[in-house]
């Protein structure tokens, strides 16, 4: 499988893996980041700060108020000044009520502010009826036991259901903030085991494409030392893929196969030639026999020329002697006719 691929796609592969592995765990973990970031927006926008507005009304409602009608009863405060300061604490802590329940609210919640929506309504009924007791001098002049009974009988349920309200917004940020914990061991589990599964798939993937490259290049190894100890070019380089080990092997192959080729051409042309010496050499030496015949014949043809020449000498030698003898048989003629 591995063969069937270049090295260069093998490397960039082994790169662009952990690489592309990075990129998605960095996208994950970076929205899951923003998505914490959200959440914890969301924590404090919808349970951390109403949480603070109930307070804030409880604090005007059930401290504020409670302590300025304790003090005007001490005549720690006079009339104006508890009108101008109860007033005040109940226009805060409407202000604060208003801003909590523009919050986001489950159920439980809802059903809760219904019923503490009442009991405030209630509440300032009772604290305006208070206050108008002040003209009179009856707020003062009650005994303790009429005025705190009524007061705790009206205050205490709003108490209560503000405290009820804050428990509960506890509660739903406690269980917010378990659901966002245990969503980040989830997260963390995931990319650990990504992380881990990144590493094991590397790692496979590099002994894969280490055994890909190593194999065949220990193959062309042992073939050229073969080839260079037993001097034998028939002798071929395993061959499997199309990668770059697999095109030097084909080179090297064709490289061999043309050496073959050439050597026994030169073979052919080495017994060719032998042959054509050892042709010529027996022209030579049918050559050099017949000049021998006719050097023997060149010599007889001499000698038989000198014995030839011999004769001829011999002969003219005789005929000038015979006509010596008949110059003088001619002189003894003429003299005798004389």
């Amino acid at each position: 499988m591995l063969r069937k691929t270049s090295i260069k796609l093998r490397l960039i592969a082994i790169l662009a893996i952990p690489l592309l592995a990075l990129l998605l765990s960095s996208g994950l973990l970076l929205n899951r980041m923003i998505a914490l970031h959200d959440d914890l927006d969301s924590l404090y926008e919808h349970r951390v700060h109403p949480l603070q507005q109930l307070k804030n009304t409880s604090d005007a409602y059930t401290v504020t108020t409670l302590e300025l009608l304790h003090k005007y009863r001490g005549n720690l405060i006079d009339q104006e000044q508890l009108i101008s300061a109860v007033s005040a604490a109940i226009a805060l802590g409407d202000k604060n009520w208003a801003l909590y329940l523009k919050s986001r609210h489950t159920e439980e919640e809802r059903s809760l502010i219904d019923k503490a929506e009442k009991l405030r309504s209630s509440l300032n009924t009772f604290i305006s009826k208070e206050i108008a007791l002040t003209s009179t001098g009856q707020l003062k002049t009650m005994s303790n036991e009429v005025f705190s009974k009524p007061l705790y009988d009206n205050f205490d349920p709003m108490i209560q259901a503000l405290r009820k309200l804050m428990k509960t917004q506890l509660t739903v940020a406690g269980e917010f903030v378990a659901r966002n914990d245990a969503e980040f061991e989830s997260l963390m589990s995931q990319l650990s085991g990504l992380l881990i599964t990144l590493v094991i798939t590397l790692i496979a993937l590099g002994f894969a494409i280490y055994r890909s490259v190593i194999r065949p290049l220990r193959n062309l190894r042992i073939a050229l030392i073969t080839i260079s100890d037993q001097a034998d070019l028939a002798h071929r380089v395993d061959i499997s893929g199309r990668d770059e080990i697999t095109q030097m092997s084909l080179a090297l192959d064709g490289m061999l196969e043309s050496f073959r080729s050439t050597l026994e051409r030169v073979a052919t042309a080495s017994n060719k030639t032998n042959s054509a010496v050892t042709d010529l050499k027996a022209s030579n030496r049918q050559v050099c026999h017949s000049i021998n015949e006719q050097e023997e014949h060149l010599s007889a043809v001499a000698t038989a020329i000198n014995e030839m020449s011999s004769s001829i000498s011999e002969v003219a030698s005789n005929a000038a002697q015979t006509s010596s003898y008949a110059c003088d048989a001619n002189t003894m003629a003429t003299d005798g006719q004389s």
